[in-house]
């Protein structure tokens, strides 16, 4: 199923940055491609006719067009990017060419063996392309975000970790109609709402999982709960806040990468506030 809010928030996202953060646009563009790529190879050989919705092939059209048109006004390599995918694939992994190109549509792992002069780029494309900041990880389902922030985050307290989590909230609220949000839940506490629902939906979403599995994830949390919340209704409250949102999860993203490296939150808080 190709995910059209994916496309929406990074490209939105790259417009965003692209005057104030260049690597991080940069970052949020090449994996506009890389997923253009698998999309398309599943569209084209993989999805059965009943998994083809009426408006995919369009949208990756629009997608690759946009892309075209970046290449251009920015100088982006995306096919050689690809190629040099493919070559360090070629190098890491046992297997036959057509295994390859697979692959290479569902994934961008390459080692760090890259360096600026083999990719003939200057210096500030090789830290965009540096597997400190761009690697397999940024395209993997994360099990459990909380779990998965707890590299350097152990240095910071508490209290300083909210700062980051509040701005977000705080940023999300203003976004879209928080009360009737509130008042649509009436059974349920702001507190568990703003953890369990809005901050959850940000974070998930933020590492890329598929609308249905967190719909499908915060059904079982309402249920836990005792409070009532169809399929049906908890994805159209996702799809509303990927839409609206987007910032927000973009923000979400990579403050918890910095986080992760080590960057104090007041300084991820300054950081942040260019994008929201």
């Amino acid at each position: 199923m190709i995910d059209k809010n994916f496309y929406l928030e990074n490209l939105t996202a790259f417009d965003t940055l692209i005057e104030t953060d260049k690597i991080e646009a940069e970052k949020a563009i090449f994996k506009v491609y890389c997923i253009l790529q698998r999309d398309k190879y599943w569209l084209n050989h993989v999805a059965t006719p009943e998994e083809i919705g009426e408006e995919d092939a369009e949208l990756l059209d629009e997608v690759e067009t946009e892309l075209n048109d970046l290449e251009v006004a920015y100088g982006y390599r995306f096919a050689y990017f690809h190629q040099l995918v493919m070559e360090e694939m070629q190098k890491t992994a046992n297997v036959n060419p057509a295994e390859t190109d697979l692959n290479a549509a569902q994934t961008t792992e390459f080692d760090s063996d890259l360096t600026a002069d083999e990719m003939d780029m200057p210096d500030d494309e090789e830290k965009f392309f540096s597997t400190d900041d761009f690697d397999e990880d940024d395209f993997e389902e994360e099990d459990d975000y909380e779990g998965e922030n707890s590299n350097q985050m152990g240095d910071f307290s508490d209290e300083e970790l909210n700062l980051v989590v509040d701005y977000v909230l705080n940023s999300a609220k203003q976004k879209f109609d928080y009360e009737e949000f509130l008042l649509t839940y009436a059974n349920a506490t702001p507190e568990f709402l703003d953890d369990h629902v809005l901050l959850y939906v940000i974070a998930r979403k933020a590492y890329g999982e598929p609308e249905e599995d967190i719909a499908e994830s915060l059904e079982e949390t309402f249920a836990a709960n005792g409070l009532d919340a169809t399929r049906d209704e908890l994805v159209d409250l996702i799809d509303t806040f990927g839409k609206k949102l987007s910032k927000e999860i973009l923000a979400f993203g990579i403050a918890m990468d910095s986080l992760q490296h080590g960057t104090h939150p007041v300084d991820v808080v300054a950081h942040i506030s260019d994008i929201i």
